[in-house]
């Protein structure tokens, strides 16, 4: 994963806890971004089994943090779920989590799609890196997807994957964006 410091980490920053607030406006809630590290004791412990994932993208995941011109990549949140007698509880978890992204528009059947155009994968450790909590009833995880080629085409989609340290993986319903005509800031 890319370290990010300077401007770059402080964009990084408002435009997670921009997805967090906007997460939090849908559910009814408030939201922050949680700390990281040890000072983040009020976290439940990560479970090795999940049985929704949910991507959310925001209207503006497609992202240029330097400036040139190019698209440096995407941002989203995962949110993972165990169902429960009183309903789905979000959880954290102990396995990985994967994005995939295909160019193109979304086909009605993309069961069969293998080919991402680019993917990510997060181990549980990158994943602790990178919690976010609403009032600790909502938990997800807020990811920087950066790729060293943009897409070429006008469309992306993308979908998550959860593996667990043991059996079956799950998916998340994919999420689909246009591509930014221009870009703000960009220099000329």
């Amino acid at each position: 994963m890319t370290d990010l410091t300077g401007k770059r980490a402080t964009m990084l920053k408002n435009l997670l806890v921009g997805i967090a607030v906007v997460s939090a406006a849908v559910s009814g809630g408030c939201a922050t971004v949680t700390n990281t590290g040890p000072s983040a004791a009020r976290r439940p412990a990560p479970e090795p089994h999940a049985d929704r994932i949910g991507l959310m993208v925001p209207q503006k995941a497609i992202v240029n943090w330097d400036g040139e011109p190019g698209f440096d990549g995407a941002i989203a949140q995962v949110m993972l779920f165990k169902n429960t007698a009183g309903g789905p509880k979000s959880i954290l978890v102990s396995g990985e989590v994967d994005v995939m992204m295909y160019e193109g528009a979304k086909p009605d059947d993309y069961s069969n799609v293998t080919k991402p155009f680019f993917s990510w994968t997060f181990t549980p450790a990158e994943l602790a890196q990178r919690v976010v909590g609403q009032y600790g009833a909502l938990w997800g995880y807020a990811l920087v997807l950066e790729w060293t080629v943009p897409p070429k085409s006008e469309k992306v989609w993308m979908i998550a994957r959860y593996r667990p340290p043991s059996g079956s993986a799950i998916y998340s319903s994919p999420a689909e964006q246009v591509m930014p005509v221009e870009m703000p800031g960009a220099k000329k």
